[in-house]
């Protein structure tokens, strides 16, 4: 890790660089990450890129930490109620969307005008 300090009395800063060698791999933070370490999206498969979207919600939920019988237990519940969800969107948005489309509004103005026609 490189360390950057400047004391009060000193008059230069000084920069170290932090070399970890293990018996497999050799890494320095000021060389360049190299490519296999390099993450690409656009180079994935679409099972890596699912792995991938999984792992993470596995590490945001905290789910990693489960046991596996839990974890599909609670990835059930939260299929469940995704699935409501959706399906609570599926039906009464389309309604509500509607109402903001522009031809909508021309109908309802014209059925507000005939009503008003008929109830004086």
């Amino acid at each position: 890790m490189g360390t950057n300090s400047n004391h009060r009395g000193s008059k230069s800063a000084t920069t170290t660089t932090t070399t970890t060698t293990d018996s497999k791999w050799t890494y320095s933070d000021s060389e360049p990450v190299p490519k296999q370490w390099q993450f690409n999206l656009k180079e994935m498969t679409w099972r890596d890129k699912v792995n991938f979207w999984y792992l993470r919600y596995l590490v945001i939920s905290g789910t990693f930490m489960l046991e596996p019988w839990e974890r599909r237990l609670f990835d059930s519940f939260v299929l469940g109620f995704g699935g409501m969800a959706a399906y609570a969107a599926y039906l009464y948005l389309p309604a509500y969307g509607m109402s903001f489309c522009s031809g909508l509004w021309v109908a309802l103005l014209e059925t507000a005008r005939r009503f008003s026609a008929l109830s004086t």
